[in-house]
C-alpha cells in the first residue's frame, strides 16, 4: 500500500495507473479525485462505484445524480505534465494560458459550481445583513437549538438565521469583508441585487422538514455531536429556475475571466453558460423526500449529524468539526480508525509571549508530527479539530514518509492591539524520501508571498565498496509567488500574511484569521472592478 500512497501523491502519476489503483484500492477514490491527472470519465466511475471513506471532499450530496459508464479506464486523456509544482493561482510561471476545449464548463464543475453558488448567495447575504447579525450575541440555548436554527435558516434562504447558527470562533472573521462586498453597488453588467437573487432562490426551490428529532453524545466538555433520528424533509422545486438564479451571482465575473483570459466571444460565452444550465439542471433532482434512516443510508457513516459547540454566550454549529466528523465515521465504517482513538478532551492552549515565538513553535511542532503539540500552538477552533479528530488529519504519516526537516524559521510581526500580521523572512524546509535505492530531497526557500524549490535525487546504491556511497543524480529548480498571475496580483495576493491572535493571555498562529484575512484584502481590491463595471480588467 505504501507504493500507492506514494503513487498517488505523484503529480506524474499517468490516468491509466490512476484508474488502475482506484479499481483495486476504492477506499482511495477521495485521494485519486485530488489528482491532477484524474479525467473527467475517471470522477464519474467513482462518483458511481466508490465508496470513498475519509480523506479531501469528494463532491456534493444526496441531491445530485450521476450517470456514469462502469469502466474506470474509458476515455483517458493525455496528461499534462510538467517539470516543476503547479503554481497556487492560474497557470504555471512562464506560460500561456491554454484555451479550454469546447465550452469552459459544459460538465466539469456543475455540480461543485453548482454546490458554491448556493453557499456564495447565502454567504453574500450574510453580509447585507451585517446590521441584523450585529445585533444577535447569543448562541442557542441548546445544542439541538443550534441545529435547529441553522435548519430554519437553510428552509427559509435566510442569511441572518444561517450566520447566528455558526460558531463565531470559525465565521465570525468572514463577516465583515462580505457585509463590505454585499454593500458594495455594481456597476454596469457588475453583478445582480443580492435581494433579488435570495428571493428568485426562494421562489425556485423549497426545502422543508416535520416531525424531526435529535439524539445528542457529548464528544467533549462544550462539545456535542447532534444526530437525526426521526422526521422527515421534503425538497421540491424547478431545477432550470435554481440554475438560472445560482448562475445570476457569478455569472459577469465568469464573463470578464474567460473573454479577458480565453478570448471567448460573447456568443460562446452565452452557449457555454446555457450549456452549463442546462447541465446543472439536468443533474439535480429537486423532487426528493428523506426520513432519517434513508438518509441515514445514503449517508453511508450513520444518521446525519453536525456538531454543536458552547462558545461561551450559547451554541453554535461548528462547521470544521461538523466536517471531520463526517471523515471520521466514514474512515470508522471503513476500519481506518477505532472509535476509542476519538479524542474526549480539548488540548489545553500553550501560549507564547511574541507573534515571532508563536510562529517558530507553530513550525516545530509541525516537523515533530506530533499531533498533541501541534493542537497546543493553536486557537481554540484548530484545537478542537486536532484534539477530537486527530487520527484523520495523519500528520504523523506525512512526518514519517516525508521526514521534513526545518533548518530556518524567520518571522516578523506587525501588532495591532490583539492581532498581528506575520511575514515570512525566511522558512527553510527540507523533505526527505527514501525508494527504490534513491533518496529524494524537496527543498522549500520561502519568503514573504514567494518561493524557490529543488528537487535533488541521490543514488544510495554501491558500485563498488570503495566509491562514494552517493553522487547526484538528477536536480530540478523553481520559483513561485502568489501574486505571479497579473489577476492575484491585483487581487492583492502580495499583501497576504499569517496572523496571530491573543488568546488566554499570549499569542497563537490562527490559520482561520489568515485565511479570512486573505478573503477581506481579495474583497477590498475586487471591490473597485466590481463597482466600475470593470470587472474584465481584472484579468488582463
Amino acid at each position: 500500500m505504501t507504493d500507492v500512497y506514494r503513487e498517488i501523491q505523484d503529480p506524474a502519476t499517468a490516468p491509466e495507473r490512476l484508474a488502475e489503483i482506484v479499481a483495486t484500492h476504492p477506499e482511495l477514490a477521495p485521494w485519486v479525485l485530488q489528482h491532477p491527472n484524474c479525467y473527467d470519465a475517471l470522477r464519474e466511475w467513482i462518483a458511481a462505484y466508490a465508496t470513498p471513506p475519509a480523506g479531501p471532499a469528494t463532491g456534493a450530496g444526496d441531491v445530485f445524480s450521476t450517470t456514469a459508464s462502469s469502466d474506470p479506464f474509458a476515455r483517458a486523456v493525455e496528461p499534462a505534465l510538467s517539470s516543476h509544482p503547479a503554481t497556487p493561482f492560474g497557470p504555471a510561471p512562464g506560460t500561456q494560458p491554454t484555451r479550454p476545449r469546447g465550452p469552459f464548463f459544459r460538465r466539469r464543475g456543475i455540480l461543485i459550481g453548482g454546490s458554491i453558488g448556493i453557499a456564495a448567495i447565502m454567504l453574500v447575504g450574510i453580509g447585507g445583513a451585517w446590521w441584523a447579525i450585529s445585533g444577535l450575541t447569543r448562541g442557542a440555548s441548546s445544542p439541538e437549538g443550534a441545529v435547529a436554527r441553522l435548519l430554519s435558516g437553510v428552509e427559509n434562504v435566510d442569511p441572518v438565521t444561517v450566520a447566528t447558527s455558526l460558531a463565531p470562533s470559525e465565521f465570525g472573521g468572514f463577516v465583515e469583508p462580505l457585509q463590505r462586498l454585499a454593500s458594495a453597488v455594481p456597476g454596469e453588467d457588475g453583478g445582480a441585487d443580492m435581494a433579488q437573487l435570495l428571493a428568485d432562490v426562494r421562489a425556485s426551490a423549497e426545502l422543508s422538514s416535520t416531525a424531526m428529532a435529535y439524539e445528542t453524545e457529548q464528544l467533549a466538555d462544550g462539545v456535542v455531536r447532534v444526530s437525526w433520528t426521526d422526521g422527515e424533509m421534503r425538497l421540491s422545486g424547478d431545477e432550470r429556475e435554481l440554475a438560472r438564479s445560482l448562475t445570476a451571482l457569478y455569472e459577469p465575473l465568469l464573463r470578464a475571466q474567460q473573454a479577458a483570459i480565453y478570448g471567448y466571444s460573447d456568443a460562446e460565452i452565452d452557449e457555454a453558460i446555457d450549456a452549463m444550465v442546462d447541465g446543472w439542471s439536468s443533474n439535480v433532482d429537486l423532487d426528493q423526500s428523506w426520513d432519517a434512516r434513508d438518509a441515514a443510508d445514503r449517508y453511508g457513516a450513520g444518521p446525519i449529524s453536525l456538531v454543536a459547540v458552547d462558545e461561551g454566550n450559547g451554541w453554535y454549529i461548528s462547521p470544521l468539526l461538523s466536517f471531520y466528523d463526517l471523515q471520521w465515521r466514514q474512515s470508522e465504517e471503513q476500519g481506518y480508525v477505532d472509535s476509542r482513538d476519538l479524542g474526549d478532551a480539548i488540548i489545553e492552549a500553550e501560549v507564547f509571549e511574541t507573534p515571532e515565538v508563536a510562529a517558530e513553535e507553530l513550525t516545530a511542532a509541525l516537523e515533530s508530527g506530533r499531533i498533541e503539540r501541534v493542537a497546543a500552538t493553536l486557537p481554540l477552533a484548530e484545537r478542537r479539530v486536532l484534539s477530537l479528530y486527530g487520527d484523520v488529519v495523519n500528520l504523523e504519516y506525512v512526518v514519517n514518509e516525508y521526514s521534513p526537516s526545518i533548518e530556518t524559521a524567520d518571522f516578523s510581526a506587525a501588532t495591532n492591539g490583539d492581532r498581528a500580521r506575520l511575514s515570512i523572512e525566511e522558512l527553510l524546509v527540507d523533505f526527505t524520501e527514501w525508494s527504490n535505492g534513491y533518496e529524494l530531497h524537496d527543498r522549500y526557500d520561502i519568503s514573504e508571498v514567494c518561493a524557490e524549490w529543488s528537487d535533488e535525487y541521490l543514488d544510495s546504491s554501491y558500485s563498488s565498496w570503495w566509491d562514494e556511497y552517493t553522487y547526484w543524480t538528477d536536480q530540478r529548480t523553481g520559483s513561485a509567488c502568489l501574486d505571479d498571475p497579473a489577476w492575484t496580483d491585483r487581487l492583492g495576493a502580495g499583501d497576504v500574511d499569517l496572523i496571530a491572535v491573543r488568546e488566554g493571555g499570549g499569542w497563537l498562529v490562527s490559520p482561520i484569521a489568515t485565511i479570512a484575512d486573505a478573503a477581506s484584502i481579495a474583497v477590498d481590491s475586487f471591490i473597485p472592478y466590481y463597482e466600475s463595471g470593470a470587472l474584465d480588467e481584472l484579468f488582463r
